[in-house]
């Protein structure tokens, strides 16, 4: 990236023994070379069990019309090689676009173990700021498909607080996504992350243990299954660690209204009447 005009971003590819190497392309020319252009980010498909050998994809935030920024995205299209390694292979299409809002600040991972690009990024107004996490099947990347929402991975920020510089990465072991950001409030800033996730549209059980939660990603309710009878105190806490509600129940099971939070990621812990504790995640929609 030029950071001097901040309307030059460049890609260079190679073979991984460093042979081969192109020429650079101005990327972004390929939507437009005059608007701003910052924050790239790209991300190679990284299963070598599929026959995908140009699969990827470059997002930028781009600054349309000088008034709405927008996360683009570059993807190859089937004509494009190394020894062709020219803008008229490769296309742009949209991450996240939206006139009521900016979108800025994209980050990108790979799920090996469900084929998915993971994206995360800044959506903000004046109303305040929201991670936003989304996902594509690598079937769907190359082309103008739409992303699949999972989950607003914040809450809204406040006239107190604000969130910057989303990241986001995979255990591929545990399928489990991580998303890290930034948080400045109170003159102060602390990054705020969530270390282990599970995988929100592929399973709709959390389970530790004996505790069971669903579904998820829930909108009005949810329920909490224990496999023995017993008196349970249950707690909820959203990303700031503040806890949002509080409530005991008595046999195995219980329903509970979620309707009035606010959409975003919480964790449970369940505390049996013994001393043991569970826990769980989940995402409200």
């Amino acid at each position: 990236m030029d950071k001097d005009s901040e309307k030059n971003i460049g890609f260079v590819a190679a073979k991984a023994d460093g042979t081969s190497l192109t020429n650079v392309l101005q990327v972004n020319k390929k939507y437009s070379s005059t608007s701003e252009a910052i924050d790239p980010k790209i991300q190679w498909l990284c299963n070598n069990t599929l026959d995908e050998r140009y699969n990827f994809m470059i997002v930028y935030s781009n600054l349309y019309g000088g008034n709405d920024w927008d996360i683009v995205k570059i993807y190859p299209e089937s004509g494009y090689s190394l020894s062709d390694h020219t803008l008229d292979n490769i296309d742009y299409w949209y991450g996240a676009s939206s006139s009521n809002y900016d979108e800025t600040q994209a980050d990108l991972a790979y799920d090996k173990t469900y084929n998915h690009y993971l994206l995360v990024y800044k959506k903000w107004n004046d109303d305040g700021v929201t991670i936003i996490y989304k996902v594509q099947h690598y079937t769907d990347a190359l082309g103008d498909n739409e992303w699949d929402y999972v989950a607003d991975v914040s809450s809204l920020s406040s006239t107190y607080h604000s969130y910057y510089s989303p990241v986001v990465d995979i255990n591929p072991v545990r399928t489990q996504a991580c998303f890290a950001m930034e948080l400045y409030g109170g003159g102060s800033t602390r990054l705020v992350f969530d270390a282990e996730w599970s995988t929100v549209g592929v399973e709709e059980t959390v389970v530790d243990g004996e505790l069971k939660v669903f579904p998820n990603p829930a909108t009005d309710n949810i329920t909490l299954r224990m496999n023995e009878e017993g008196t349970y105190l249950v707690r909820m806490y959203n990303m700031l660690g503040a806890e949002v509600t509080a409530f005991e129940f008595t046999g195995t099971e219980i329903n509970h209204d979620i309707s009035t939070l606010p959409a975003g990621m919480y964790l449970i812990k369940l505390n049996t009447d013994k001393g043991t504790e569970f826990n769980a995640k989940i995402i409200v929609k």
